[in-house]
């Protein structure tokens, strides 16, 4: 996989509530207050209409818990855009040892989604890319500053805030949108 342009996207808290999380928080579930699974397939897709080098890698559980085919139908439109999902792809492509072998499901486990996104470039080596997630532990200075769209886990990209940011982030690293 060579890309000159990656969008890491979460999928909970990002193109939907985290259904946990908000149900904790709010005492119900997203679905209560008219949220829906993957309500912001379509306005991402949208923003990327002005990007089309742009590819999405996932960094989501999501593939690996209920297939990579189940999640790509629920993308709709974005699953054309979409070249893997960043646990295949470190435990079973990319050379993560001095030996060169995957790094081990076990390990993947314990790296933060920041430490995900970082093999991940650190493998493909992109021109530019972007992260959207909703987990914000141990995220570099300045990749919080000009790659990480951060979303609020109730709300995701629904948030016109975090929308905002996304247009920004892309158009800062995409360009020429």
């Amino acid at each position: 996989m060579k890309s000159s342009q990656v969008l890491y996207l979460g999928i909970s808290g990002v193109l939907h509530p985290s259904w946990s999380f908000y149900e904790e928080v709010n005492g119900h579930p997203p679905d209560q207050d008219g949220h829906k699974k993957y309500e912001s397939v379509g306005p991402l897709y949208r923003a990327l209409e002005a990007f089309p080098e742009a590819r999405i890698v996932l960094t989501s559980t999501q593939p690996w818990a209920k297939g990579l085919p189940t999640v790509l139908e629920q993308l709709g439109q974005l699953a054309e855009r979409v070249d893997g999902f960043t646990f295949l792809d470190l435990t079973t492509k990319a050379p993560c040892d001095r030996l060169g072998r995957p790094m081990t499901e076990m390990d993947y486990w314990r790296c933060t989604k920041s430490q995900v996104v970082q093999r991940h470039v650190e493998w493909i080596k992109p021109e530019s890319w972007i992260a959207i997630d909703d987990e914000d532990i141990l995220w570099p200075h300045d990749v919080r500053a000009a790659r990480l769209v951060l979303t609020d886990p109730c709300q995701g990209l629904s948030d016109p805030r975090a929308f905002d940011r996304l247009l920004t982030v892309l158009e800062g690293n995409f360009g020429g949108g």
